[in-house]
């Protein structure tokens, strides 16, 4: 986004950050709604290097780029860049490293001991369960 939008940023005294909770990067407190984590962090501090107030606003990872894109939000916080979300919006500099493992049953048949890869576990019967919208729910 160019200047002029952040511009408008500052002159709302505003920015909204579209939150979908995936601990320990963001989460949401359920009895008094504040929200804390590397990202919830991340955002309050451009807020404060825009001279504005943070707002977050709810959302879940089958939304969030989509409420980016419509404007409900001027920044999602701890999105992960894949080709499809590339060619929909806009993605800083990563903000950290970030790496995904797998966890399974080491006591599940159909995974053989030792397995150190996808390839290890990718066999008929094996069922893996990830967050619905997620990068790796897109991979």
């Amino acid at each position: 986004a160019g200047g002029s939008y952040w511009q408008g940023v500052q002159n709302a005294g505003v920015v909204r950050c579209g939150a979908a909770v995936a601990p320990p990067y963001v989460m949401r407190d359920p009895a008094t709604g504040e929200y804390s984590g590397f990202f919830a962090d991340l955002c309050r501090g451009f807020a404060d290097a825009l001279k504005v107030k943070p707002e977050f606003v709810d959302t879940t990872w089958d939304n969030i780029v989509a409420g980016l894109q419509a404007g409900k939000w001027d920044l999602s916080l701890a999105l992960n860049r894949t080709p499809a979300r590339a060619m929909a919006v806009q993605f800083s500099i990563p903000a950290m490293e970030y790496q995904i493992s797998l966890a399974y049953n080491k006591e599940n048949p159909k995974i053989p001991a030792g397995a150190a890869s996808v390839a290890d576990i990718d066999k008929e019967g094996v069922t893996l369960a990830v967050m619905s919208g997620t990068a790796q729910d897109k991979a």
